[in-house]
């Protein structure tokens, strides 16, 4: 087998391709050389051309890395919740009403019974009718007390103590539910997957078919009925309703563990995209540039994403190309056309 060589005009420098593939071919004597080396590509570029078309490399930077667990998540209608919590809120705002009330019809109760009692200031009947009064007042506030109690009971069946527990306080995320400030996502495990200790943050990394990521999640209760449909432990997350998880969406989450290693962040200049894969560019020095592929399980808030730092592979001692990844692709597939040009 015999390997063609080409040689590429960049930045009207020159630009020859090494393209590795898994036979070792031989260049023609009046061809420039080809070297070969497995599966990957590598552009070599003179220094001039680098230098002119800004192509510019850096090593990442170092960052903390948690293993992720992918987990289900669905953008709940607060709706029932938002009406059990006003509900609530109307009952007790009327047996507080109610207690003030009661508190009066007390303190008249106490100054008849004294009246009645000293010479009977006021008549019998004056004084049955304060008892009466309170006694119903009594009667109606213990009732009220029932229905609130109920209330805040159906919350805590239906979302948990810790929902029913600051609807009873009456919190700012309360407020904040009430207002439409925050969202509800219900996340749920794979059914062979579990977490001893929910985090307390946590990332949705794709709002179904829109591509988009990076909204945080806080960690809120856990749910206290498992989803039939997966059977895997869940737990109630929320995020600002301006990250616009709108009820009714599914979306893929990711939960850090609690076990940390050194992680290196990759920038979104660095990488390019081809056939539904990621990949960045090695810079090896003397001008060659390999392109390597790129997992892309964790994504950055900042763009881009992160990656364990794993010795043989990328390390935060790579020097990888964060400007002109998109010229240095565009100069292989022209490499790749020409050869196929030359081989007819």
């Amino acid at each position: 087998m015999k390997a063609r060589a080409f040689w590429l005009p960049l930045a009207g420098l020159s630009v020859f391709l090494v393209l590795n593939v898994a036979d070792i071919a031989i260049a023609d004597d009046d061809d420039p050389p080809v070297s070969v080396l497995g599966a990957e590509a590598t552009v070599t570029v003179s220094p001039e051309a680098v230098t002119k078309s800004g192509i510019a490399s850096a090593r990442p930077s170092i960052v903390p890395w948690r293993k992720l667990v992918p987990a289900y998540g669905y953008v709940l209608n607060a709706t029932q919740l938002i009406t059990l919590v006003s509900d609530y809120a109307d009952m007790k705002a009327r047996l507080e009403s109610m207690q003030a009330q009661q508190t009066l019809a007390r303190a008249k109760l106490d100054r008849d019974k004294g009246l009645y009692r000293d010479r009977q200031n006021i008549s019998q009947e004056q004084f049955q009718e304060t008892t009466a009064r309170f006694q119903s007042n009594s009667a109606m506030v213990k009732a009220e007390q029932v229905r609130v109690n109920n209330a805040l009971n159906i919350i805590r069946q239906q979302f948990g103590s810790v929902i029913s527990d600051a609807t009873e306080k009456n919190t700012i995320f309360i407020t904040q539910l009430l207002q439409q400030q925050v969202v509800l996502v219900k996340v749920t495990l794979p059914p062979d997957t579990d977490l001893p200790t929910p985090p307390s943050q946590a990332d949705v990394t794709d709002y179904g078919n829109t591509g988009g990521h990076g909204t945080m999640l806080h960690y809120l209760s856990p749910v206290t009925m498992t989803d039939p449909a997966i059977q895997g432990r869940s737990f109630f997350y929320f995020a600002s309703a301006e990250s616009q998880l709108v009820a009714g969406m599914n979306v893929s989450v990711l939960l850090p563990t609690e076990e940390e290693h050194p992680g290196i962040r990759i920038p979104a200049s660095a990488i390019i995209w081809l056939q539904g894969k990621s990949w960045i560019y090695r810079d090896n020095g003397h001008g060659k540039f390999t392109r390597l592929p790129l997992t892309t399980d964790v994504p950055d808030r900042e763009g881009g994403y992160l990656i364990q730092d794993t010795p043989g592979q990328i390390t935060h001692e790579t020097q990888i190309v964060i400007e002109g990844t998109q010229l240095l692709l565009s100069e292989e597939f022209r490499a790749q056309l020409e050869s196929g040009d030359d081989d007819d």
